[in-house]
């Protein structure tokens, strides 16, 4: 890890400022101010910073250098960020445009969606788990990887949200995926439904306390959702030989396990 002198905390000169506003004033020379608050100024409105450059708490990653943006304690500011190319701008949008297309689909799904005779509410409910978990999933990532150079506390509590919605889409894909692979055996489907939303409260809870967040602790991060994602797929071995030679059962199984691979 790089070591070098605490650099400027942007939060104290905007307690001093009261709002980034200001700031661009004084950087600009529109308020009266000395040289030397006039560069502390400016150097806290540029854009991007590096490694050094940021504080303690959002130095998470040792291998990303540059292209940082740095605490704003402003969520006009953090939302701008949206508008420039930064170290985050690829996790935001490749989250946040499937987010929207999952979105729409949801919405449309009931005019888009097939009906045949044999189509039930509950058809229509799993369907919508399904994409009702996505749409969390990715909206929650989205927001995190935006939102997380507010603050320590915006970005401890996103992060949290984001390992949320992890679990919800595991949790809800899987129980689609039980669903319609035992939906000739709908006792089966309840079972392993009930085990799979439990592992999922589990991992939630542990997800949402501060300790899961630190950075020693991201082996043990990958280690659980591997955890949350992987019982499900047990439960398909685990009746593999009675559902063999019937064709939901071997759908079931096979989709089953891609899940499990391509999750991980």
């Amino acid at each position: 890890m790089l070591i070098a002198k605490e650099p400027f905390q942007m939060s104290t000169l905007l307690e001093r400022t009261k709002s980034v506003q200001e700031l661009k004033k004084r950087a600009a020379g529109k308020t009266p101010a000395n040289p030397a608050e006039v560069a502390e100024a400016k150097k806290v409105l540029k854009r991007l910073y590096s490694w050094d450059e940021i504080p303690e708490w959002q130095r998470d990653n040792d291998y990303i250098l540059h292209g940082y943006v740095r605490e704003t304690c402003s969520f006009v500011e953090t939302f701008k960020s949206l508008f420039y190319m930064h170290n985050e701008s690829v996790n935001i949008y490749s989250h946040l445009i499937p987010a929207l297309g999952f979105f729409t689909v949801l919405l449309l799904d009931k005019s888009t969606i097939k009906v045949f005779e044999t189509t039930t509410w509950k058809d229509h409910m799993i369907i919508d788990l399904f994409y009702s978990g996505a749409f969390a999933c990715l909206i929650l990532s989205s927001s995190f990887h935006c939102l997380k150079s507010h603050s320590l506390r915006i970005a401890t509590l996103g992060n949290k949200l984001d390992y949320l919605g992890i679990c919800i889409l595991i949790v809800t894909s899987m129980t689609s995926i039980l669903y319609y692979g035992y939906y000739e055996k709908f006792s089966l489907f309840c079972l392993f439904a009930l085990i799979t939303v439990s592992f999922g409260i589990a991992c939630s809870i542990v997800t949402l306390k501060d300790k899961f967040r630190k950075r020693e602790w991201r082996p043990y991060r990958a280690g659980l959702l591997f955890a949350l994602d992987y019982p499900p797929s047990f439960q398909y071995s685990a009746v593999f030989t009675a559902t063999l030679f019937q064709k939901s059962g071997r759908r079931s199984n096979y989709f089953g396990c891609c899940l499990g691979v391509f999750y991980i």
